[in-house]
């Protein structure tokens, strides 16, 4: 993107990049002031997070590259809250063994394995290359999962459930 919101050369016809990440999904427009980022399923004390609750938490910033195999790969820095840290404030119940993560209007959901979780880099992001996300890309929050493939990358996250 040269910041005109035209896309690079070389960029497939139809897809387009703003702000330095292709456009994929139907945006969802979320009012920021009824907004929950709920966490809950198998937790001890189940989480309903404003947006401006997740933004109060440590952050961290970290370079990762979303990949969606044969089409295109955005790299960049992510900033958002480690997702163990959310968990940890939830309290994991002992047998949850997946996480859920589903969007506001629940027409996508995306599990993963706690212990891919635990093992990885999951963030519950909300800027890229210091900018917070447009509704295009996934505002409020979306997942992001270093080295994952981008389909687990949920954007206009609203859920996340812990499941055995």
């Amino acid at each position: 993107d040269d910041g005109t919101g035209e896309p690079w050369e070389g960029v497939p016809p139809g897809v387009m990049v703003v702000g330095g990440l292709h456009i994929t999904g139907t945006p969802i427009e979320v009012d920021i002031e009824t907004y929950r980022l709920q966490i809950g399923g198998l937790v001890d004390t189940p989480l309903s997070l404003t947006y401006d609750d997740v933004l109060a938490m440590e952050s961290r910033r970290e370079h990762m590259e979303l990949e969606c195999p044969g089409v295109f790969v955005d790299t960049g820095h992510w900033t958002g809250v480690n997702l163990m840290d959310l968990l940890g404030a939830a309290g994991v119940k002992e047998g949850a063994t997946t996480v859920e993560f589903v969007a506001v209007d629940r027409n996508y959901t995306v599990r993963a394995s706690l212990e891919d979780i635990r093992n990885g880099m999951f963030l519950v992001a909300y800027e890229f290359e210091d900018r917070p996300f447009p509704v295009y890309h996934g505002f409020p929050f979306r997942i992001c999962a270093k080295d994952k493939p981008g389909y687990m990358w949920v954007k206009w996250l609203g859920f996340i459930n812990l499941v055995s």
